[in-house]
């Protein structure tokens, strides 16, 4: 099974966090105490925020051209882009959201 973590070359850590045990891949970072939400966001290199962007293509002629359908998104703090492009009307949840709405249960 292909494990599908990102690795940021700033800091030379996978994008994922466990606590007491090693995941089966063996990457991340093993902590010994269940933290808060924004500790495990720290954790697990989360702590980004994610932007929109437009995209642009380069015509044959050499000329241009953004597009009005679609946007792609990219981390801010390293500018990678995630994934393909979102149309216009996509909204980006930003980690801290998510993982503040799983804190309330």
């Amino acid at each position: 099974m292909a494990r599908n973590l990102n690795y940021n070359e700033q800091t030379g850590k996978h994008s994922f966090m466990s606590v007491k045990h090693k995941a089966w891949h063996g990457l991340g970072q093993i902590i010994t105490d269940y933290p808060t939400s924004s500790e495990a966001i720290q954790y697990a290199g989360l702590d980004f925020e994610v932007a929109k962007r437009s995209n642009v293509h380069q015509l044959s002629s050499g000329v241009n051209m953004i597009s009005e359908n679609s946007l792609f998104t990219f981390r801010t703090d390293t500018e990678q882009v995630l994934g393909d492009k979102v149309g216009i009307d996509y909204q980006v949840v930003q980690n801290t959201e998510v993982f503040g709405f799983l804190t309330t249960f």
